[in-house]
């Protein structure tokens, strides 16, 4: 049986599981220690010998790549060690507090758009924990975060924010009432481990909460199995995500040419479905729990005008930023995105809308490189790139697309790969995947044909090795692995190379 047929079978088969049980979604160190410092596992061993043995040799814990991601993770860890194992790891507690005191030089200077979701919430929240604990750290470094959390939670306080809201997601740091109110249909809050574990452990003792009280802890249990771990109390970052994973994984189809694929039509269209009724008049959320936002929302748009459906355009409009020609995600936010606004160009010229608002701002954002970088849900460049290309070429604007094409070229690697080592397969599908959107607009020179192909055979090798080729690169509290949507991604880059290899253009 060849590779191809074989990875075909997988992705059929992935397919099957798209959205079951809330979605997978890769460990998180600040929500696995939090909720081990307010919600603990019975058996707490398992989760300190796992969060001790995530430490990097700098003393600081989550990925060095991704400077801003590390500090809200390191402070939380160094918490929840202190709290239940001081001696047996006064070691790590003492390296994560040197480093912690060298990191902050990142936050020197004006803010960028790409800091982590609510971390001007969260990470001024466990500097005060940490001085009331007795833990030096100085907030000097950080004072433009917290400036900008003080405005946030201004903003939050002048209205009420019911249950899944973003608010809600960063629970844990905004100090409001512990009723049933923040508890959404997931049976937690915020779709939020950390926020739950705080919520729990801010009604120790309320009888009257009984009921509500075990919904959380249920809850817990099954974000600690979203994770694929196997070790209780070692949570994602957000769970549920249903419809967040059936939306890129369908979207990463799109950009492969394989939503339309006659051999996977019958388990693609069930999908696809599924996310058109779940679309309301105000969008769609990661779940139908929570809040709808705009790349959720925008993506959904453009995968369902991919599958030839007419979803209504006039639900973005309520995500754009016209004093930027961007879109926000979520409503109310003070920093527009790149991929929401990527997305959102990407379904409009999909549609038939005029999408030159959104495009010009976009050329605005790109390098003189012709990349796209900075991104405040994803740290790949060729994550937004390949994202941003699709939108360019579907909007008969490939000429701004090819732009990105030298870079692209030089950033490969010999053997036909994309990224370092901890990220090559991730990476080289969505260099892939730009690459496969230029050929569709015929933008491709003959030795991009030949890079192609070498990419596509270097994935064939090497993509049994996904579980160790897999970095956390997509942000939430902190950089996060959604499993089914990488493995989609990576499958859909393979099998999209093979078709257009398969139709005679490569030699």
């Amino acid at each position: 049986m060849s590779h191809h047929t074989l990875l075909l079978a997988e992705l059929r088969s992935l397919l099957n599981t798209l959205g079951s049980n809330g979605g997978l979604v890769g460990p998180s160190i600040y929500d696995t220690a939090q909720v081990l410092r307010f919600a603990p596992p019975d058996h707490i061993g398992p989760v300190v010998e796992w969060l001790l043995e995530r430490q990097h040799s700098d003393g600081g814990w989550s990925d060095p790549t991704v400077p801003r991601t590390r500090d809200l993770p390191t402070l939380a860890t160094i918490l929840a060690l202190g709290c239940v194992a001081p001696v047996r790891a006064k070691q790590a507690i003492a390296a994560g507090l040197a480093f912690l005191h060298k990191q902050a030089i990142h936050w020197a200077g004006p803010l960028p758009v790409d800091i982590p979701v609510g971390i001007e919430l969260l990470l001024p929240s466990l500097l005060k924990e940490a001085q009331s604990l007795g833990v030096s750290i100085d907030p000097q470094p950080y004072s433009e975060l917290i400036r900008l959390g003080e405005k946030r939670r201004r903003l939050i306080t002048e209205r009420h924010y019911p249950a899944g809201t973003t608010p809600m997601h960063s629970w844990e740091a905004l100090g409001v009432s512990a009723d049933v109110d923040v508890i959404d249909g997931s049976g937690g809050v915020g779709h939020s481990p950390a926020a739950t574990a705080a919520w729990l452990f801010a009604t120790t003792g309320q009888a009257a909460l009984a009921k509500q009280r075990a919904a959380a802890v249920h809850y817990l249990e099954q974000a600690a199995h979203a994770t694929d771990t196997g070790i209780a109390g070692v949570m994602p970052t957000v769970w549920p995500v249903t419809n967040f994973e059936r939306v890129w994984a369908l979207y990463a189809l799109q950009l492969g040419g394989l939503l339309r694929y006659n051999q996977l039509h019958t388990l693609v269209e069930p999908q696809i479905e599924q996310v058109s009724q779940s679309i309301s008049r105000l969008g769609l959320g990661m779940s139908k729990w929570f809040i709808t936002d705009g790349d959720v929302t925008s993506t959904g748009l453009a995968m369902l005008a991919g599958a030839g459906r007419k979803p209504d355009l006039t639900i973005l409009q309520r995500f754009a930023q016209p004093e930027t020609g961007g879109y926000t995600t979520y409503l109310g936010e003070l920093q527009h995105s790149i991929s929401a606004t990527a997305h959102s160009a990407h379904a409009i010229a999909l549609l038939g809308g005029d999408a030159s608002t959104p495009l010009q701002a976009l050329q605005t954002w790109q390098s003189p490189a012709g990349t796209w970088s900075g991104d405040k849900w994803h740290s790949s460049w060729l994550y937004l790139t390949s994202h941003t290309i699709a939108a360019y070429c579907d909007a008969g604007q490939a000429q701004i697309a090819r732009k990105s094409l030298p870079a692209i070229r030089a950033a490969r690697q010999p053997d036909g790969s994309w990224g370092p080592y901890a990220y090559a397969l991730e990476d080289t599908a969505y260099a892939v995947l730009a690459l496969l959107a230029l050929e569709r607009a015929n933008a491709l020179d003959a030795s991009d044909y030949a890079m192609l192909l070498q990419a596509e055979h270097w994935m064939q090798q090497h993509y049994q090795l996904l579980e160790q080729q897999s970095q956390a690169r997509w942000i939430g509290k902190e950089p996060y692995w959604p499993q089914r949507v990488i493995r989609a991604t990576v499958l859909s880059a393979i099998l999209g190379g093979r078709m257009v290899i398969d139709r005679g253009m490569l030699v």
